[in-house]
């Protein structure tokens, strides 16, 4: 609050003021917006959507106090009200709050306390109706590699030698040796000089072995580089590049570089992606929609996208082919190399063993979502976020193929898939970036699929990978690589 009882804002990236015009007698400051109490008593908020999707009640508060994602405050008979993005959240709908009266308030991620006027504390948290937060397991995560500092690491994979593969956004993939303290790396490839990382999204995002690799003995690699093609050299445009290189004694040659697909990224932000291979044979590969929504209902462009292309026997003349069963291969407006569409930023996906695709899709303002994609379903980006679409709308109407599992801002920011464990049944586990928990998705034949959390992992997962005997790990930006190891029973 300024002298004059204006409200002075500023923000993550800048120190520069914004001025709402007053007065105000409190403010609430939660993750992405401010709360305060104007001297009539009534309140006004701003910043982004998530603690305005359901707006304060039209009573008079003379205290208040804002979270993750929502916002409480005493209101002048000492009750407590909430709005918010909270379950339900739906707009108009008040959150969850104690009944009783009471004289101060404060408010974390999803929990709250007050106290009362005899001076006891009264805790509560904001529901969850898809998540359970019963522990059946206890989880240990020892770190893995002590002593290693990563470069924020996106990838991780076992070699034909028995060491794994760890790729780290600044364009270096090391083999280390899967002993608890090893620290002795040996270098794969190395593209430093010219990935471009790590701003925003930026870098080395996903690699692969190819599925034959005794035959065909191939590293294939997902980054970001600059690419002067578009604008010439003065203003030269970002590329996401699927590239492929030849190993030899254990160490991708550099100058073996194949080119298989340049995918132009004018905007910062949702560049995808991951390499996996199906079944089939056929390499399939996420594309985010690089901050351009309406790219993802495109079918002219690769943007928002799986895409499935065959790699074998690519050559500088043809690095890959078109499968003739891709669901476009014959609409001439459509890119054919399109398997599925409808996605905001698909950073992870994962094959289980009976061949279905789960795909994590990163939300915007509501829902975070895991979907089952079949060849040629639209998963509903931008008129759909999660199971939340636009006016008159059902997240499965007709061509449309509906999340299996969501979760909102009360739970999370942004989802991290994820990989099918076959020591836990090959559920899909998966986490969220800002919260640092581990979860696990389950189909249960009664009630459908279900979440529950397996551990609190580090913050800041970027990642999940699985070694050759199963071993789950969750790799995050500062906390380097952890392994998820169970002890005891259920």
């Amino acid at each position: 609050l300024t002298p004059n009882d204006d409200m002075a804002c500023w923000h993550d990236h800048s120190a520069e003021l914004s001025i709402t015009q007053g007065p105000f007698s409190d403010i609430g400051i939660g993750l992405h917006h401010a709360c305060a109490i104007r001297v009539d008593s009534n309140v006004f908020c701003e910043g982004d959507h998530y603690s305005r999707r359901s707006s304060p009640p039209p009573t008079k508060f003379v205290q208040i106090s804002a979270g993750w994602h929502h916002a409480c405050g005493i209101t002048e008979a000492s009750d407590i009200e909430c709005w918010g993005s909270g379950t339900p959240g739906a707009p108009g709908e008040r959150l969850s709050a104690p009944e009783g009266k009471f004289t101060a308030i404060s408010i974390g991620w999803r929990n709250s306390c007050a106290l009362t006027p005899d001076g006891y504390a009264t805790c509560w948290k904001q529901p969850s109706s898809h998540i359970s937060y019963e522990l059946s397991h206890y989880w240990q995560l020892p770190p893995m590699f002590d002593g290693v500092r990563f470069e924020q690491p996106t990838e991780l994979f076992p070699l034909p030698s028995g060491e794994l593969a760890v790729v780290e956004r600044n364009g270096l993939i090391a083999a280390y040796s899967d002993e608890p303290n090893s620290a002795h790396p040996r270098t794969i490839l190395d593209l430093t000089d010219e990935t471009v990382c790590c701003r925003y999204e930026s870098g080395m995002l996903s690699a692969a072995l190819d599925p034959q690799f005794e035959k065909f003995p191939f590293l294939y690699v997902y980054y970001n580089l600059l690419n002067k093609h578009a604008y010439g050299e003065n203003m030269p445009e970002l590329a996401s590049r699927l590239a492929r290189f030849r190993m030899e004694g254990g160490r991708a040659v550099r100058d073996s570089e194949l080119t298989i697909l340049d995918v132009m990224k004018p905007r910062k932000w949702h560049y995808g992606g991951t390499i996996r291979f199906g079944a089939d044979g056929m390499l399939y590969l996420g594309i985010g929609d690089n901050y351009s929504s309406e790219k993802a209902q495109s079918l002219d462009t690769l943007l928002g996208k799986i895409i499935r292309i065959d790699v074998r026997g690519a050559a500088p003349g043809q690095p890959y082919r078109v499968p003739s069963d891709n669901p476009f291969v014959d609409n001439p407006n459509a890119r054919p190399e399109i398997w599925a569409y409808g996605l905001r930023n698909p950073w992870r996906m994962d094959f289980a063993p009976d061949g279905r695709l789960f795909i994590a899709d990163a939300g915007v303002e509501t829902q975070e979502e895991i979907s089952l994609a079949a060849a040629g379903a639209n998963l509903g980006w931008p008129m759909c976020e999660g199971s939340i679409c636009e006016d008159g709308m059902e997240a499965n109407a007709d061509g449309l193929t509906a999340p299996i599992f969501t979760y909102g801002r009360e739970d999370g920011c942004a989802i991290i898939g994820g990989v099918t464990a076959p020591q836990l049944n090959n559920g899909f586990v998966f986490g969220d970036h800002c919260n640092g928990i581990v979860w696990l998705l389950e189909q249960d034949e009664r009630e459908g699929w279900r979440a529950r959390i397996l551990a609190q992992g580090p913050r800041l997962i970027l990642s999940f990978s699985i070694g050759a005997d199963g071993t789950v790990y969750a790799l995050s930006r500062h906390n380097g690589i952890v392994q998820l190891q169970i002890d005891g029973e259920e």
